[in-house]
């Protein structure tokens, strides 16, 4: 479900693994969503860089949104290997239970442009029913293209142009706009024309 707005504060769970480490501790998990609740946080991610398989963070959704019982929003990480495969993992976590996605980039994604970023965006926002949070923060290689990585400019570009609503995420003294999508940008009227960022590393284009 698309909210419209977002209050209080999310954390973070990384899921718990069983001790031989071939599959994960669900009571662990359980522990970790009751002790969100006690401490008062609206919502958590659902860390996903933590060598799971597809289907193991389909299972930590599972047993995350069982524990929760509707008391926690659930944020889908979107960090696995391919657009592709984050688009399959996005409607996976959201038949799970997921309400919100946490935009990240596959480790291998190198662009070569601010535009290929925007592309990548636009087609994962595209691909999802859920919010999408962006999240520039600098970990990803981008600042070879912009100092900021992903420039304010583009981010605010994105926002108008991909979605409809905004709100804020922090994180290292970063300030994203967090977005919600409702669909394809064809079922919100037709496809707005491409910003202009063409494939070259500067900002603003020449």
């Amino acid at each position: 479900m698309v909210r419209s707005e977002m209050k209080g504060v999310c954390n973070v769970i990384i899921p718990s693994y069983t001790a031989d480490l071939r599959g994960l501790n669900e009571a662990g998990i359980s522990h970790d969503v009751r002790r969100n609740i006690e401490l008062g946080f609206r919502g958590t991610l659902l860390v996903s860089e933590t060598a799971l398989t597809t289907d193991e963070y389909v299972r930590f959704v599972e047993v995350a949104v069982d524990e929760a019982a509707g008391e926690q929003v659930l944020f889908f990480h979107a960090s696995f290997n391919t657009l592709e495969e984050n688009i399959e993992q996005a409607k996976r976590a959201e038949d799970a239970g997921a309400e919100m996605v946490l935009l990240s980039y596959p480790p291998s994604f190198y662009p070569s442009s601010l535009r290929d970023v925007y592309d990548y965006t636009a087609a994962f926002c595209a691909g999802t029913s859920m919010a999408v949070m962006l999240f520039p923060v600098p970990l990803r290689g981008f600042e070879r293209l912009h100092p900021a990585g992903i420039p304010i400019e583009m981010l605010e570009q994105m926002v108008r142009d991909i979605v409809e609503r905004q709100g804020s995420h922090r994180h290292g003294g970063f300030v994203g706009p967090g977005v919600a999508t409702s669909g394809p940008p064809t079922a919100r009227g037709g496809r707005r024309p491409r910003p202009p960022w063409p494939a070259q590393r500067v900002w603003p284009p020449g």
